[in-house]
């Protein structure tokens, strides 16, 4: 998919304006919409640094994802000094296609 965004960037930049105005009708990444959700799970790693928390989540039906483990970045506003591996979490999670940022954590 990434190639046929390049391909198409190329034509528009190489050709008149009927390949602009094709490129701009394409669908972007940035056009998916931000859902809110809420999931259960445990936490597997979190790292301060990267600010980033590693969750094996139960199923999220409001995206439609299945169980598995993900690794979110972790919102700026969300302190992550009390948070450690093996914690059971209820968390909020502004989620874009299949990745996302951890709004809220609770103990669950």
């Amino acid at each position: 998919m990434k190639h046929q965004y390049i391909a198409i960037a190329i034509a528009a930049l190489a050709a008149p304006a009927g390949a602009a105005a094709l490129a701009a009708e394409m669908p972007m990444a940035t056009d998916v919409a931000v859902k809110h959700a809420q999931g259960h799970g445990v936490i597997k790693a979190v790292d301060a640094k990267a600010r980033t928390i590693t969750i094996a989540h139960g199923a999220i039906a409001a995206l439609g994802w299945p169980p598995m483990t993900m690794t979110f970045a972790a919102a700026s506003k969300l302190s992550l000094s009390t948070l450690k591996a093996g914690d059971k979490i209820a968390f909020g999670l502004d989620a874009r296609g299949m990745s996302g940022v951890v709004t809220s954590v609770q103990p669950d």
